[in-house]
Order: structure tokens, then C-alpha cells, then sequence
């Protein structure tokens, strides 16, 4: 079981990476990785919660490369991990949803984010 994103932008043709959605990149990160030490969808699978395995909180911490897979959804910024990133390969490719409010406020103006927001 294998997911991916590719987000590109359409004028240049580059790879749009999660680091380029906000002002503050390390700012966001902290807020991405916070979120998922907090969310049940991806701390369920742990054999003890209070205790998780720090390969598993490895592959949450406030790295760009954590956070590659990526795409606006109408409630948040839905994040995906890879198989084995931060559960057990059972769980398959965990999810979650940081809400915008907790990330609105370091959106880049004029970005592709920033153009979806508006939409909402």
C-alpha cells in the first residue's frame, strides 16, 4: 500500500515543497509536528502512547522531508506519511488534518495556499 503527492506549480513547473507554503517554514513545521504527536489517527497504533518508539516520533519531527506529502483539503492541510514513517507498516499510510487555523496565520501571500484559502 503506497501513496504520493506531486505538487507542482503550473507556471514553472516546479515541485512545490511544503516549506514553500508559509513564511516561516521552521514556524509551521514545529506547528505540522506538534499536530501529529497529538493526533489519535497516527498515535493509535503505538503500543504505549506515553512511551512511543523514537523512530516513530523520527519520522514526525519538524524536517521538511517529513512533511512531502501534502494537500489542501476544505478543513486543513491534510498530511500523509509513508508506510513504516511513523506506525507499524500494518497501519499503512497514516493521515491526518491540521486545522487552518492553526496554520492560516503563515501562509506566504500571493501563493498557490493563499489563492486556495481566499476560495474557501
Amino acid at each position: 500500500q503506497w501513496i504520493d503527492y506531486l505538487n507542482y506549480d503550473l507556471e514553472t513547473g516546479n515541485l512545490i515543497s511544503i516549506s514553500d507554503l508559509f513564511t516561516n517554514a521552521n514556524v509551521a513545521l514545529t506547528r505540522l509536528s506538534a499536530a501529529a504527536a497529538k493526533a489519535p489517527e497516527i498515535t493509535k497504533w503505538w503500543d504505549s502512547p506515553t512511551q512511543p518508539d523514537p523512530a516513530y516520533t523520527a519520522g514526525y519531527a519538524p524536517k521538511t522531508a517529513n512533511f512531502a506529502m501534502w494537500a489542501p483539503t476544505l478543513t486543513g492541510l491534510q498530511i500523509t506519511f509513508a508506510a513504516n514513517q511513523v506506525q507499524a507498516a500494518v497501519a499503512g499510510t497514516p493521515s491526518m488534518v491540521v486545522p487552518w487555523s492553526q496554520l492560516r496565520d503563515l501562509v506566504t501571500p500571493n501563493s498557490y495556499l493563499a489563492w486556495y484559502l481566499a476560495k474557501l
